[in-house]
């Protein structure tokens, strides 16, 4: 994908720390420049499928965290697994990114952070669903990324 104002987007987040990181379902929120909702804050919401790396390998996938108590012994068993899982997956948390990029043609992002890690996002069918968007606070403008185009949009308070 080759779109300046997604390019633009990214650029901005380049230098910035993550000042939080958490896993909701298997989304990744990554709060970014400022605290969580603060009036210089950005959120990155990176949607399944992803996946952290290391030079070594894969650290964490979306597909690694849990979904049912089901396949534990018990809810303790499950919860700690996800507690976990979701740690692993916020890991770049207090790093700074270093790089941030769009893979040409998809919406396939690519975060790289101080720590050594890097995040990649990828599509694995085309469509209209939103791969990730992009709170910014700042400007009250939610910047959403979808196989089907790009779209800004107002934030609601």
């Amino acid at each position: 994908m080759t779109d300046p104002a997604v390019d633009s987007r990214l650029a901005s987040l380049v230098g910035a720390v993550v000042t939080q990181a958490t896993v909701s379902g298997n989304t990744l929120l990554l709060w970014i420049g400022a605290p969580p909702k603060s009036a210089d804050a950005k959120c990155l919401w990176v949607n399944p499928p992803w996946r952290i790396e290391r030079e070594s390998g894969q650290l964490v996938g979306s597909a690694d965290i849990p979904w049912s108590a089901n396949d534990f012994e018990d809810e303790n068993a499950f919860r700690q697994e996800f507690d976990r899982v979701c740690a692993l997956a916020c890991a770049m948390q207090s790093s700074r990114i270093e790089r941030a990029s769009v893979l040409f043609l998809t919406t396939d992002l690519s975060m790289t952070f101080s720590n050594g890690l890097t995040l990649r996002s990828y599509d694995c069918k085309t469509g209209h669903d939103e791969s990730w968007h992009l709170s910014d606070y700042r400007t009250m403008e939610l910047f959403r990324v979808a196989p089907s185009g790009v779209m800004i949009e107002p934030l609601a308070p």
